[in-house]
């Protein structure tokens, strides 16, 4: 594994399902990867979702255009990237000093 580690923390408002926020999270997050040049996007296997979280990044890549980039689903055992992302949310979520901790690894902060 190589290169540069950016977590992009994301929170919902209490009280909206999860459900109805991924496809807004995950072209969301595209947007922002396409504009900062991410050549690779591992997102974490949710059999249920997946084929939902593929047409939702296919209809993103046609409406605006941008290139396709490259993104895979990985179940969380598979990459250690998403270990960090993990380890990045509990310390976001714990707040106080493992926030600290964990905050000059935060590229961008959305809440929805």
């Amino acid at each position: 594994m190589g290169g540069d580690l950016s977590v992009v923390i994301v929170e919902r408002v209490a009280g909206v399902r999860e459900a109805e926020l991924r496809e807004s999270v995950l072209t969301g997050l595209a947007q922002w990867a396409a504009e900062n040049g991410v050549s690779r996007w591992i997102i974490e296997l949710d059999e249920s979702v997946q084929k939902a979280d593929n047409r939702a990044l296919s209809r993103f890549s046609r409406s605006t255009g941008l290139p396709d980039f490259e993104y895979a689903h990985l179940a969380g055992t598979d990459d250690p990237v998403l270990w960090a992302a993990d380890l990045a949310a509990w310390a976001w979520t714990r707040g106080g000093r493992y926030r600290d901790k964990v905050e000059p690894l935060v590229a961008r902060h959305i809440m929805l």
